[in-house]
């Protein structure tokens, strides 16, 4: 079973992100209502959650703030928004 992994990210407006992943899978995520708790509270100032980077196969703030891959690729198939449109990469 291959990992699932972050490999592009592209920044829209508000809180929303394009993402692919390494299954060929690929949407825009909103993360609205996604930056709960403590640690992601920094984030709700969108120049914060503008400095998203693709590190380490997910999504990585300044700060060290990181939401795991899998978490991502769930929400994104409960968002109803994923669909197939990059190459999967090994």
């Amino acid at each position: 079973m291959n990992l699932i992994r972050v490999i592009e990210v592209e920044k829209l407006e508000g809180f929303e992100l394009n993402l692919a992943f390494s299954d060929g899978l690929s949407g825009i995520l909103d993360f609205s209502d996604l930056l709960t708790g403590a640690i992601f509270s920094p984030l709700k100032e969108v120049g914060r959650f503008n400095s998203v980077e693709v590190r380490y196969g997910t999504l990585v703030w300044e700060g060290d703030i990181d939401m795991a891959p899998e978490y991502l690729y769930r929400k994104m198939q409960e968002q109803g928004v994923a669909q197939p449109h990059f190459e999967a990469v090994s």
